[in-house]
This record gives structure tokens, C-alpha cells and sequence, in this order.
């Protein structure tokens, strides 16, 4: 792990940050993902390995985008209704209205 040890802590640091950008504790996202919160904060320092399996359930449980998980990229080709789709719930009528602004503004 060591030779890799660089990645890891960039791919911990995105979870922290979108986990974060999201209102979630890691409590509240341990138990979203049903895992030990334990091991959750371990992946975010980067002393474990985050299980390809968990990076699915991390994409379909809490919408997080598995190229910028692993690269640090974001794709900004998405269609509104594919980033309104990676959006919680609870969010999702304040990004529309978002949207909605900003489309206004550049008319």
C-alpha cells in the first residue's frame, strides 16, 4: 500500500469532501452504506482499502460519481436530469431552482 499510499489519501479525501458536501456525518453514512462506522472512517484516512463492491454501493446509495471518486475528475458533460439524479433528495428542488436561475441569467 505504501507505493500507492498517495492515492488512497486523494480517493479518502474526495469521500470526505462529498460526504461532507452532502450534511452527512460518518455515522450517517456508515449507516447508509450498512457498513461498521469504524471501518467508514478508515477509508476516508486511507488506511484501508475501499472495496470495489463499496465503491458501487457508495454510487448507488449516495449518488457519489465513480470516475471522480478514483481520479479527482468530474465529468460536466451530464444533462441536468443526470446530476439532479446524483443529487439527495432533499436537495434536489434547491438545485432546480439553481438551475433554473442561472438558466434565466444567461438568456
Amino acid at each position: 500500500m505504501e507505493r500507492n499510499k498517495e492515492f488512497y489519501v486523494e480517493m479518502g479525501n474526495r469521500l470526505r469532501a462529498y460526504r461532507k458536501a452532502m450534511g452527512y456525518t460518518q455515522e450517517q453514512t456508515s449507516e447508509l452504506l450498512e457498513i461498521n462506522e469504524n471501518f467508514y472512517g478508515k477509508l476516508e484516512r486511507a488506511e484501508r482499502f475501499i472495496p470495489v463492491d463499496l465503491i458501487v454501493v457508495l454510487h448507488k446509495k449516495l449518488g457519489i460519481d465513480i470516475r471522480y471518486l478514483l481520479t479527482g475528475e468530474v465529468d460536466m458533460q451530464g444533462s441536468v436530469s443526470g446530476i439532479l439524479n446524483n443529487i439527495p433528495e432533499h436537495y434536489r428542488e434547491q438545485v432546480l431552482k439553481a438551475f433554473t436561475e442561472i438558466a434565466k441569467l444567461i438568456q
